[in-house]
């Protein structure tokens, strides 16, 4: 066996690896974010049993708006709204499950964590009324986050 890699071969294949790992570790957690962050909002946007049309708007620009989030492609988040948003009209308690197993991987990431809260709130006020059950759902959001309710 040579002592000596071929000229072909990267120098610092090492380093190369550990650039393409972290790569795909920042992309898995960029769609563990997105994934979150419009469970989370279907989670609040269905809690008082309507979607309105500020709500849907508010998630959209709530993901272009924010820094983390903006990565996505619009469409991409407008058919996971969706698929969210037609889970709950079949059936709203799986939907309800569906939503908190995709919150719950960003438990104890304290960044990530308050980008999901901080779009939830902004959906609860989308609409211009705050109901009691759009409250309750992110109370779940916040069990699902690790996060007590004063963070």
């Amino acid at each position: 066996m040579p002592k000596t890699a071929p000229n072909s071969f990267p120098r610092r294949t090492a380093d190369i690896d550990r650039a393409e790992v972290m790569d795909a570790l920042m992309e898995l957690r960029g769609t563990m974010l997105m994934d979150a962050t419009i469970a989370a909002c279907a989670l609040i946007a269905h809690a008082d049993g309507d979607v309105s049309p500020a709500e849907r708007a508010r998630v959209m620009s709530t993901m272009r708006g924010d820094k983390l989030l903006s990565m996505f492609e619009h469409a991409e988040v407008r058919a996971a709204f969706d698929a969210h948003a037609s889970a709950f009209s079949d059936d709203p308690a799986e939907a309800i499950e569906t939503a908190l197993r995709a919150i719950m991987p960003l438990a104890g990431r304290r960044q990530e964590s308050h980008v999901v809260l901080q779009a939830c709130l902004l959906i609860t006020a989308a609409d211009g009324r705050i109901d009691q059950r759009e409250l309750d759902a992110i109370g779940l959001v916040r069990e699902a986050l690790g996060l007590s309710a004063g963070q």
